[in-house]
């Protein structure tokens, strides 16, 4: 769905509060994985390469962009976990 919208012309770099779809993105991602912490549960959800990568604005992510980024990291004892990996 998300290539169906991009190859329509979505715009990857508007923004809602300095957030764009990436950082919205990265954001639910992070509510999803204090939820699952909360409950105890051991796999938490990971951010997919291939998403962030299509909704990468092309000048970059913004500042807000990457504050969600590193508030989701800090949920994660490691890279590897945070990744999916570990």
């Amino acid at each position: 769905m998300l290539r169906k919208l991009l190859a329509c012309g979505a715009n990857r770099s508007l923004t809602d509060d300095g957030l764009t779809a990436l950082g919205i993105y990265r954001t639910t991602i992070s509510d999803q994985a204090a939820v699952f912490a909360d409950a105890g549960l051991q796999r938490l959800p990971t951010l997919t390469f291939e998403v962030e990568g299509l909704l990468m604005p092309s000048h970059g992510p913004t500042d807000a962009d990457e504050a969600a980024y590193m508030s989701l990291l800090g949920q994660f004892e490691n890279r590897e976990a945070f990744y999916g990996a570990g």
